[in-house]
């Protein structure tokens, strides 16, 4: 099986981002390696913002939109001038009290 990749670039806000996926991508983090599909997101403007995804075939999808979905609440993160712990949280569904 070897690994193709695809690329889709989207805007928010004033930036734009490349969110690339790897499918069927050989991990070597466990001995003679596991395929999964990788995910990367990354803004193509002066910024330095670098995320990657690994999934299963069946969270493809999912895992796609949850990367775009982070990317975009980073970009409301430098607005509002929250830190990236609180960033983090926010995106897992916590609130600050």
């Amino acid at each position: 099986m070897s690994s193709k990749h695809f690329n889709k670039r989207f805007d928010y806000d004033t930036y734009k981002f490349n969110i690339r996926v790897e499918v069927n991508k050989e991990i070597n983090s466990i001995p003679r390696g596991r395929i999964a599909n990788l995910v990367i997101v990354n803004c193509t403007d002066q910024v330095n913002y670098y995320r990657s995804y690994e999934c299963n075939d069946e969270k493809l999808v999912e895992t796609i939109n949850l990367a775009k979905s982070d990317a975009m609440s980073w970009v409301n993160s430098r607005k509002e001038k929250k830190s990236e712990m609180q960033m983090i949280l926010e995106s897992m569904g916590f609130t600050e009290i």
